[in-house]
């Protein structure tokens, strides 16, 4: 575990969605590592201090999902309160879509960002009438694209340059380094997993027992369990009293 980080961690920053203990890998990372709880990270955000973050992590790291997760809560008005808008931007569908002409422009991005159903005129117009301010852009999967032009373009947008960025990466990035605050997001091994589930339930060895046999009974949910965000989700629903 420690030597793979040793080779891909490149970020100081490790978003923590189980509070789970680093404190023995941490002499292991190429540099001084702060652990920052999701709840710190969002805040961090919603403070629109810093314009850029990306979040970067192995395939399966579970960044999609938390980012999707967050978008929900701030649908519900439960993070992110100082964003009207936040737009949530598949990069590599944005990627097949512009292929036929990916030449970029404002207005051909918005309409591809702007969800049917909603009034384009009245969001763009918010949008230059604030230069993007109180908006908050989520690039998912930014290295989809084979050319970084368009994703420049699009960070450079004059219209968008008092909003907000966050981009995630399936691997370390650092292209907006001196401009960007970055998090990596861990995926689990099995044994991780094992402690984890152990430690969650240390008052009750049995259910630690009986949720492992369930995460070991197929190959897909030991796969779903090494993303932090599913395993969170996991160990809630079997608190909750499933399958039982």
């Amino acid at each position: 575990f420690s030597q793979r980080l040793g080779r891909s961690l490149k970020s100081d920053r490790v978003l923590d969605f189980l509070a789970f203990d680093y404190s023995s890998h941490i002499k292991d990372f190429p540099s001084a590592v702060e652990v920052v709880s999701v709840k710190s990270f969002l805040n961090t955000v919603s403070e629109k201090k810093q314009r850029y973050f990306v979040l970067s992590g192995s395939h399966g790291s579970g960044k999609t999902i938390f980012l999707k997760r967050a978008c929900s809560l701030w649908a519900r008005r439960l993070c992110w309160r100082k964003f009207t808008l936040v737009f949530w931007v598949d990069i590599e569908a944005l990627a097949i879509a512009l292929a036929p002409d990916p030449q970029y422009s404002f207005m051909k991005f918005m309409k591809y960002v702007v969800p049917e159903g909603v009034d384009f005129n009245d969001i763009c117009d918010w949008v230059s009438i604030h230069n993007g301010e109180d908006t908050l852009l989520v690039l998912d999967g930014i290295d989809s694209f084979t050319s970084s032009t368009y994703v420049h373009a699009i960070l450079s947008e004059p219209l968008l340059m008092k909003g907000s960025v966050i981009s995630t990466f399936s691997l370390p990035h650092h292209a907006f380094s001196k401009q960007c605050l970055e998090y990596y997001l861990l995926g689990l091994s099995e044994d991780q997993i094992t402690r984890q589930v152990i430690n969650h339930y240390s008052d009750s060895p049995q259910k630690a027992e009986e949720l492992f046999a369930f995460i070991s009974a197929t190959p897909a949910m030991k796969v779903l369990c090494s993303n932090p965000p599913c395993l969170a989700a996991v160990l809630s629903v079997f608190d909750s009293g499933y399958p039982n």
